[in-house]
């Protein structure tokens, strides 16, 4: 079964929080990991990664912080907080991916590269695999949906070629995705899933979680 990546791209923290406490009451730890996104580590810096561990009660933290330069102070300064996952733009240096790596593994933690923009993902996936990278986001960015409506439908074919020629590597989608997606992305063999927007937009955010749960079970 893939896992549930819940996206809190949100700047309100009070909200966030609720968000994550009633999600991670009601749901089993080992289906879901709780993401602090970007514009709530912008709008609260680590505090945000800090206080979403504090009610993780197991559940994984991941810290979006997008890092593309300063790479042992940003992944020092997210595991420290508690992040079990921080990630990395594929566009950074190769010497930024592996001082990151150097930090993951002293805290036991994963790196993840965002593929977000990369015209070529299988080349980099290749090469930042070299590197030790095991973890890797296919991401329509919220900009390019927007405007070029764009969707994750619309990488599903190229997402179902990297499984097959990526097999053992960790494999993540994010984008706009919904319950018929997920189920999928799924079943094509994606590892995790992030949900944002379906679930932080939601009257009911518990409920929207459990609908995307079902669709991947």
């Amino acid at each position: 079964m893939s896992k549930l990546q819940i996206a809190l791209d949100l700047t309100n923290l009070d909200y966030a929080l609720q968000i994550a406490k009633e999600i991670i009451n009601e749901v089993r730890e080992e289906n879901i990991i709780i993401e602090a996104g970007t514009p709530l580590i912008k709008s609260h810096g680590v505090k945000a990664i800090t206080l979403l561990k504090e009610i993780s009660k197991g559940v994984s933290v991941f810290a979006d912080t997008k890092t593309i330069d300063a790479g042992c102070v940003e992944a020092e300064i997210a595991f420290r907080a508690g992040a079990k996952y921080v990630s990395a733009l594929s566009f950074a240096a190769s010497e930024t991916i592996k001082d990151m790596i150097e930090v993951a593994n002293i805290y036991g933690g994963k790196i993840v590269v965002d593929l977000i923009n990369n015209s070529d993902p299988y080349l980099a996936i290749t090469e930042l695999q070299e590197l030790g990278v095991e973890a890797f986001c296919l991401h329509i960015g919220v900009d390019v949906q927007r405007r070029r409506g764009i969707t994750m439908e619309d990488l599903i074919d190229e997402i179902s070629k990297l499984r097959e020629n990526f097999p053992q590597t960790i494999l993540a989608a994010a984008g706009g995705i919904t319950p018929k997606t997920a189920e999928t992305l799924s079943r094509i063999g994606v590892d995790i899933i992030v949900v944002g927007g379906y679930i932080t937009r939601a009257r009911n955010p518990l409920k929207a979680t459990k609908q995307v749960l079902a669709a991947i079970s």
